[in-house]
């Protein structure tokens, strides 16, 4: 523990047994100007070792920042490299996941936690008929900082009474979680609704994954090729674990936490 308490102060820190496969390093600062204005950051790298597969590196980057009114802002990164000059095969890519860390805090009560000024959540939002006006304000919404992936439902091509999403909402915001906002829904009239309020450029229609990026310029008749959509054909083709990544790779720069 005494090591840990030197590292949170700002130290090094390698692995007990010296077998070179962890090594941390933090950085902590106070303002001389202001004892509350505190700025942490940390590095922890950690090898993955497994007989016959080049060694993957694994980097955790987390950052802190004092804010006002008890906040801080968090940032997290998480990343993977296979060691070079290796001669053999790499792993397997890693299932889609959100960091540990960013969970336990969520989940923690006694914080309660933002992205860009919206909750952050691992639950996808259910939408029904009659919020489209409301949720039409969110989407053009000048303030909104973070990305709104919304997925609407279609007939299936066979049974007329059957109504299928492209993809499962609950494994796509537990693919996002911190980069984005999940929306979805499971009636047709909603999206009736919605292609009527929209405008022509940004509809998102029967049976389609659409991202809506931050910022939207109505003004500009290229800003819709910004918010890019999936067909529920194309879904079909590509597969649910194809689409899930596609949307993790886009979405998953960083995770920016506001807590307090």
């Amino acid at each position: 523990m005494r090591y840990w308490t030197h590292f949170k102060n700002g130290n090094k820190l390698y692995d007990a047994k010296r077998k070179k496969t962890f090594y941390a390093e933090s950085i902590y600062r106070v303002n001389p100007e202001n004892d509350k204005d505190i700025s942490w950051a940390c590095r922890i790298r950690e090898c993955q070792n497994e007989s016959g597969f080049a060694p993957r590196w694994w980097t955790t980057e987390i950052g802190f920042q004092t804010m006002s009114n008890g906040a801080a802002r968090l940032t997290f990164v998480v990343s993977y490299a296979d060691a070079m000059g290796f001669i053999g095969e790499c792993l397997s890519a890693p299932d889609i996941s959100v960091p540990g860390i960013v969970r336990n805090i969520q989940s923690d009560e006694r914080f309660m936690c933002e992205v860009n000024d919206e909750p952050l959540l691992f639950e996808a939002m259910e939408l029904y008929t009659g919020q489209g006006l409301t949720f039409k304000e969110q989407i053009y919404d000048k303030e909104r900082g973070i990305p709104i992936i919304l997925i609407m439902p279609k007939k299936d091509y066979i049974d007329k009474e059957k109504i299928n999403l492209p993809i499962d909402p609950q494994k796509m915001i537990e693919s996002v979680a911190g980069n984005a906002l999940v929306y979805y829904s499971n009636e047709l009239s909603f999206v009736d609704e919605m292609r009527y309020l929209m405008d022509e450029d940004y509809k998102c229609t029967a049976g389609m994954i659409r991202y809506y990026l931050p910022n939207i310029d109505i003004s500009n008749p290229l800003d819709a090729n910004r918010h890019r959509f999936i067909h529920y054909d194309e879904a079909m083709e590509k597969g649910e674990e194809t689409i899930l990544r596609i949307f993790r790779r886009v979405v998953a720069q960083d995770i920016n936490v506001h807590a307090q």
